[in-house]
């Protein structure tokens, strides 16, 4: 993916993510109907990094998408932070006390 990044090839970009990275990529884009039915659906890890180690969550947060953020604390993601194996999600996104300021909204984080 790297190599078609540096091409430009930003089309074939997209396709890989969503075949190798579904739930990121729906995250990404913020399609909440999509991030809903593969989390119901249970077809993908809500813990998978992408090729650059990014989770879900953490696209998510990046995005300001607060729903989409809620439906995956909900699912009791592990991690967002890149390359760490955490259940301390605030920690990670840089709350405090357990909890997030994603966009405006306050989000309770649960372990």
């Amino acid at each position: 993916m790297d190599i078609a990044r540096q091409q430009g090839y930003t089309e074939i970009v997209d396709l890989l993510e969503v075949a190798l990275f579904p739930l990121y990529a729906a995250a990404a884009k913020k399609d909440i109907a999509l991030v809903t039915r593969l989390i119901e659906e249970g077809q993908v890890d809500i813990n998978q990094t992408n090729d650059k180690g990014v989770t879900p969550l953490y696209i998510t947060a990046e995005k300001g998408s607060t729903e989409i953020a809620a439906l995956l604390i909900e699912a009791k993601v592990r991690s967002v932070c890149w390359g760490r194996q955490s259940n301390d999600v605030a920690a990670c996104l840089g709350g405090g006390g357990g909890n997030v300021n994603l966009n405006g909204s306050l989000c309770l984080i649960r372990r």
